[in-house]
């Protein structure tokens, strides 16, 4: 309830869970991984997030964890599972990752990631607000993606803006068409990942 207390708790909790993932998703030896650990806290979009206590930091310790340890046969696959189900709850998107699962044909794990996924952003929602509390959700969702997307810093959304500016259309009038750049980052991403999803 105190920014001051609770965001320097959550900030410093979400540190050391984002060091601690990356430490186990890191590859060489144990200095290494230190090495990897500690440089994600220095980046700048951590610094950015802790200067805010933006969620994104616990989202991305959930999919360094999912990386981590999802192809393990003993209790750390569960938690690998979770972990990614955290990371969906918190920001949708890592939802990408759980195609890892469907390339694989791990369907039980895909089932366990979906219904606690479901279970985490839907169940807190509704436990406080009932559905009144689930439909503020989606509001806010809706007018979260109206402000920010347009502003993106990447991709054509990002040339498509600096256009609309440059001959002086103005960020109305682009909030409004945006879609069709929106889709061409969707399918730029898609691009560039397929490789990494198709091998093995």
């Amino acid at each position: 309830r105190d920014k001051w207390i609770g965001g320097l708790l959550f900030d410093i909790s979400a540190l050391v869970l984002l060091m601690g993932a990356v430490f186990c998703c890191a590859k060489g030896t144990k200095w290494n991984r230190v090495g990897w650990a500690v440089a994600s806290s220095m980046l700048g979009q951590t610094l950015l997030a802790l200067g805010v206590a933006n969620q994104i930091l616990l989202a991305a310790a959930g999919v360094c964890m999912f990386f981590a340890w999802h192809a393990k046969d003993d209790w750390r696959r569960l938690v690998a599972l979770v972990a990614l189900s955290v990371a969906v709850a918190l920001k949708i998107s890592p939802a990408l990752f759980s195609l890892l699962l469907v390339r694989d044909r791990r369907w039980r794990d895909l089932s366990v990631v979906a219904v606690c996924s479901l279970v985490l952003g839907v169940v807190p929602f509704c436990w406080h607000g009932g559905i009144v509390g689930m439909l503020d959700l989606l509001e806010n969702l809706r007018l979260h993606s109206d402000f920010y997307t347009v502003v993106d810093g990447w991709g054509f959304i990002a040339i498509g803006r600096s256009a609309y500016l440059a001959v002086g259309r103005g960020m109305d009038a682009f909030r409004a068409d945006y879609l069709p750049y929106r889709m061409g980052n969707v399918l730029l991403a898609l691009a560039l990942i397929y490789p990494f999803f198709a091998g093995k």
